[in-house]
């Protein structure tokens, strides 16, 4: 097929200029790239910040500031008396609550902690560690298996057991604990054959839907 030929005109400089068709003839209007920079600058700044607050978390404000840099609770647990006094934010699942005369005593199962703090759901575990309260922890509320997340002081270890087993519990005072809230469960979904209708007064489907009952 043939293209219309469009027509030419000379602008005011002497060139040659083609004009698109449907075009009203005028004055020669300089043409400036920059014209469209802000447009497009303010479009990339409004990606880039959203991306920006996207992969940013808050953290819990009970647990600031963390520390930049702070000892595992395996390596405590290898040299306490190298780590005590410091600060440390650890968290992970609750498995044992103690109520004593003095406060209470969380048994942690240290998980590693993402951005905003939170215990990471991963199949992974530095180890466990005591955390003791001042205070009364209710054990219906800060139950076994909840997520919680404490900032305090290293304070040595405990020498315990779990099950039959002996073990070394580094031991932190707690200073503030922050309690997770349960995760929403994920909403279920439901997978149906578009084939399959046990309905139907011709029986189930099979293969193609203009294809009924049994032949």
């Amino acid at each position: 097929m043939r293209l219309a030929e469009v027509p030419e005109r000379r602008g005011a400089s002497g060139g040659l200029q083609r004009m698109e068709k449907g075009a009203q003839s005028g004055p020669d209007l300089p043409f400036h790239v920059g014209h469209a920079a802000p447009a497009v600058w303010l479009t990339s700044a409004l990606a880039a910040a959203a991306l920006l607050l996207a992969g940013c978390a808050t953290v819990p404000e009970d647990l600031q500031p963390v520390p930049e840099v702070q000892a595992g609770v395996a390596e405590v647990r290898a040299d306490p008396e190298a780590f005590v006094g410091e600060t440390v934010v650890w968290g992970g699942n609750i498995a044992r609550v103690e109520n004593l005369a003095e406060g209470t005593r969380l048994e942690i199962v240290a998980r590693p902690l993402g951005r905003d703090q939170r215990p990471l759901d991963v199949d992974r575990s530095a180890g466990r560690f005591h955390a003791f309260f001042p205070g009364f922890l209710d054990p219906q509320v800060h139950a076994p298996m909840r997520e919680v997340t404490v900032r305090g002081r290293v304070d040595g270890v405990n020498e315990g057991t779990i099950g039959e087993f002996g073990y070394t519990f580094p031991r932190v005072l707690v200073d503030s604990l922050h309690l997770w809230p349960v995760p929403e469960p994920e909403p279920r979904v439901i997978y149906r054959d578009p084939f399959w209708d046990p309905w139907s007064p011709w029986g189930p489907s099979w293969g193609h839907p203009w294809h009924r009952g049994r032949w």
